[in-house]
């Protein structure tokens, strides 16, 4: 598979299988009226021992039952929104006196321990984090001003800030609550206020919390390591192994808009790749339509952009070139690149054969990488795979990769912006406009009401310009049984709370 990244922070990520199933969602044959429920094959079924990541909360299937976060933001309201805050409020001094952000606490919040929260919990857990998420996620790009922090009554937090923050208070969005403590459940090294807890993590086990009293007894569930003994209640599907019986689009329940992208992300700064008019050719030569329609990614679609279709950000109108490589080859004999024989390698003005290399983590050649050889090798262009771990010599014309966005932000900054610290297969994109209206979409993600006309503006940017080339936006097909019940236009939409509601 290829080289794994999230778009936010670069760090690597289990990587999405081109070909077989990926991931698989399953209930046990029942009502939610039973006690367990069985779950394979989420990909984010590994919890750490000693803390959640800083977006934790925004996974809807763990991560919202485990450790829940403060706030969110909700795609199919377009919002940021309350979760164990109740409410958010912005006072602003003037005069350059800073502001004041008021935090209001949700009653009614237990630990998995039993022990209610208060308002010094949250403003602890704010103080010891803060600085940490502020340092990772604007490292570079944003000065941050002094603040303190204050349990002000019982049901209050604020923070006071010395002089006004390039952020709003909504800058918490996805951040999961959770605190420190000796013995955790299942060995952890801290506890949140789900309305789950951990029985165990190999295999993975949650279990009502108990501290909560519910109208409905919420089912214990189940990630087994095993999967082929699982009967699907629920089932969710990415795509098929050769051989295996295929499902038509046509009968999921839903569609969910994953995080999940396979991309070649392109050197933007030297090599052949650093040609606009070659990147945009090169993008023509990936058969993305016909690898779908072949029935190897079935529930994928095919985005100019690592952007889902759903989002409230995707731009529409924004597109990049077709497979057509009958075109690119009048383009590229055009752009004086030619070839002696029909099935010779070109050569550029000065005479030197054109190779394209680019990174990868995989030793062994997929399926991917078979096409994109034989299609560059059909006009011409020859490309090499090399692994990245070899560290090539030379120019590097881009790389292979997984990504893992940041849904639901699609937040870039950290990942494109000239002054972030370096990505390992990402090159920067050194254009002073690109990256203000980067930090303005940045910023934006912060307040009630975030301008998704931002990230429209990205969307067009990077396309236009090539930066990366999609093979596929790899979606997953969830389908359900008669027994449950789950609204395709939730899922679609980007609710965040889909598979909460099949629990309660």
């Amino acid at each position: 598979m290829p080289e794994s990244f999230t778009a936010r922070t670069g760090r690597k990520f289990p990587g999405i299988l081109f070909s077989g199933v990926v991931f698989a969602l399953s209930f046990a044959q029942s009502s939610l009226a039973k006690d367990e429920l069985s779950i394979v094959g989420w990909p984010f079924v590994s919890l750490s021992n000693d803390r959640p990541s800083f977006d934790f909360g925004n996974d809807p299937v763990i991560g919202r039952q485990l450790c829940p976060p403060l706030t969110r933001l909700n795609l199919s309201k377009k919002i940021s929104e309350g979760i164990v805050i109740r409410r958010v409020a912005e006072e602003v001094r003037g005069n350059n006196k800073g502001v004041l952000w008021r935090l209001e606490v949700r009653n009614g919040i237990f630990w998995w321990s039993g022990k209610a929260l208060t308002s010094k919990d949250i403003a602890d857990f704010l103080t010891a984090i803060l600085p940490d998420f502020f340092a990772e996620s604007y490292r570079g790009i944003f000065q941050i001003p002094d603040f303190q922090i204050s349990a002000t009554d019982p049901q209050l937090v604020t923070i006071d800030w010395q002089e006004t923050p390039p952020f709003g208070p909504f800058v918490i969005n996805g951040i999961p609550l959770f605190r420190p403590v000796d013995s955790g459940p299942a060995g952890l090294k801290y506890e949140c206020v789900g309305n789950y807890k951990p029985e165990s993590l190999d295999p993975l086990v949650l279990v009502p919390s108990g501290s909560y009293k519910l109208t409905k007894k919420l089912p214990k569930l189940r990630f087994p390591a095993e999967t082929s003994k699982v009967s699907a209640d629920v089932s969710v599907t990415f795509s098929n192994p050769p051989g295996a019986e295929l499902t038509n689009a046509k009968s999921c329940t839903g569609v969910w808009p994953s995080p999940f992208f396979s991309v070649i992300a392109w050197n933007l700064s030297s090599g052949r790749a650093s040609d606009i008019g070659l990147r945009k050719l090169m993008t023509g030569l990936i058969p993305r339509k016909e690898i779908v329609a072949s029935g190897v990614l079935p529930y994928s679609d095919i985005v100019s952009v690592p952007i889902p279709r759903s989002h409230p950000g995707f731009e529409r109108s924004a597109t990049d070139m077709p497979f057509d490589a009958t075109k690119v080859s009048a383009a590229l004999d055009h752009l004086g690149f030619r070839r002696k024989t029909a099935n010779s390698t070109r050569l550029d003005s000065s005479g030197n054969p054109i190779r394209l290399t680019l990174m990868s983590s995989k030793e062994i050649e997929g399926l991917a990488e078979k096409l994109i050889l034989d299609s560059f090798s059909s006009v011409g262009l020859e490309v090499d795979f090399v692994e990245a771990k070899a560290k090539p010599a030379g120019t590097v014309d881009g790389s292979f990769l997984s990504l893992q966005t940041d849904y639901p932000k699609l937040d870039f900054l950290m990942l494109l912006h000239p002054k972030s610290p370096p990505t390992a297969g990402f090159w920067k994109v050194n254009d002073e406009a690109f990256a203000k209206l980067l930090e303005q979409y940045t910023i934006s993600l912060t307040s009630e009401k975030p301008d998704f006309g931002h990230l429209a503006r990205i969307h067009s940017y990077l396309a236009e310009n090539q930066v990366f080339s999609v093979l596929a936006h790899h979606r997953a097909c969830i389908k359900t049984s008669n027994v449950l019940r789950v609204k395709t236009a939730s899922i679609a939409s980007g609710e965040p709370d889909w598979f909460r509601d099949l629990l309660f």
